[in-house]
C-alpha cells in the first residue's frame, strides 16, 4: 500500500510543465533547480516545435526591457517560450491562470496557448471520477441489477444534477 501512496505523489514531468503555464512558477525556481527547468523548458519547446515566430505584440514589450537583460543585447527572443519566460506581468493579470491564457496568453503567445489549454485542462486529482463510479455503485447495486443501460444512465445523470 505505501509503495502506491509513493507512486501517486511522483511529482512529473507533465506536472513540472503545467507550472511552466502559471505565470508565476513559470521559471521553476521553486520547485526545482536551473538545470531541471532549463529541462522541462526544453521540453515545451519541443511541445510546441518553435518556428522562429516573432509576436510582434510581445517583441515591442521586450524591446523596452532589452536593458535589463544582458543575454538580450545582441538578438531578440525568438521563440514564444523565451518571450514568455522573459516577460513581466502584473498581479491581476497572474491572479487567474485559466483566464491569462484565455485573455492575454492567447493574444500574446497563440502556441504557447494552445499547450496550456490541454495541459491545465486535465484535473488535478481522480476524485470527481471516483465519486461518479461510488454514485453509480449505489444506483446499480445487486437489488438492481436488471435495470436497462439507459435507466442506469438517466438514473446516474439526474443523480449527479440534481
Amino acid at each position: 500500500m505505501k509503495r502506491k501512496e509513493e507512486e501517486d505523489n511522483v511529482i512529473s514531468d507533465w506536472h513540472r510543465m503545467a507550472c511552466v503555464f502559471d505565470p508565476s512558477m513559470k521559471r521553476l525556481s521553486k520547485i526545482c533547480g536551473a538545470s531541471e527547468a532549463k529541462r522541462i523548458h526544453e521540453k515545451v519547446r519541443n511541445l510546441i516545435a518553435v518556428d522562429e515566430i516573432q509576436p510582434e505584440t510581445c517583441i515591442q514589450q521586450m524591446a523596452s526591457k532589452r536593458s535589463r537583460f544582458s543575454d538580450l543585447a545582441e538578438t531578440a527572443p525568438t521563440d514564444e517560450l523565451t518571450l514568455y519566460l522573459l516577460a513581466q506581468f502584473s498581479y491581476d493579470q497572474i491572479s487567474n491562470v485559466i483566464d491569462f491564457w484565455k485573455t492575454i496568453g492567447s493574444k500574446q503567445f497563440p502556441k504557447l496557448s494552445k499547450i496550456a489549454n490541454r495541459l491545465l485542462c486535465i484535473p488535478a486529482s481522480s476524485a470527481s471520477s471516483e465519486r461518479a463510479f461510488s454514485k453509480l455503485q449505489n444506483i446499480a447495486r445487486k437489488r438492481r441489477e436488471h435495470l436497462k443501460p439507459s435507466t442506469v444512465k438517466d438514473l446516474s445523470f439526474l443523480n449527479s444534477n440534481l
